[in-house]
């Protein structure tokens, strides 16, 4: 996962508490440098986690790959039964494109994220 992490193709992000608690891990991946698209996911938190540490985790995601790496679009999939995370990206602005048995799929898009930021999630951010 270095490797691919020198050559910029994944970026993996440790979660840790303000008091160095380690809570986790997230990472960005299936990244289209020439489409300006990433996937983001992998995330694994701890259940015993201040309330905020996902929305944190998922900000400083979108902070990242959209001026840092400068993509524009994340495209990403979340299986049904997990409720709690599709209301989670439905609230960060997602766009539902399409279902199968497993997963329900979604976009992300810059706009739509700035957008929900300003509204929504501006007192977790740090002044860029």
């Amino acid at each position: 996962y270095k490797k691919r992490e020198m050559e910029k193709e994944e970026f993996y992000f440790r979660i840790d508490k303000k008091d160095g608690e380690q809570l986790g891990f997230v990472r960005i991946y299936n990244i289209d440098y020439e489409e300006n698209t990433f996937t983001w996911g992998s995330w694994i938190i701890k259940e015993e986690r201040p309330l905020y540490s996902a929305i944190e985790s998922a900000l400083i995601i979108y902070e990242y790959a959209f001026y840092d790496l400068g993509m524009s679009k994340a495209i990403f999939d979340v299986r049904k039964e997990n409720v709690g995370v599709l209301k989670f990206h439905k609230k960060f602005g997602a766009i539902k494109l399409y279902e199968d048995e497993l997963n329900e799929y979604f976009e992300l898009s810059r706009e739509n994220y700035e957008e929900q930021k300003e509204k929504r999630y501006k007192k977790y951010l740090l002044d860029r």
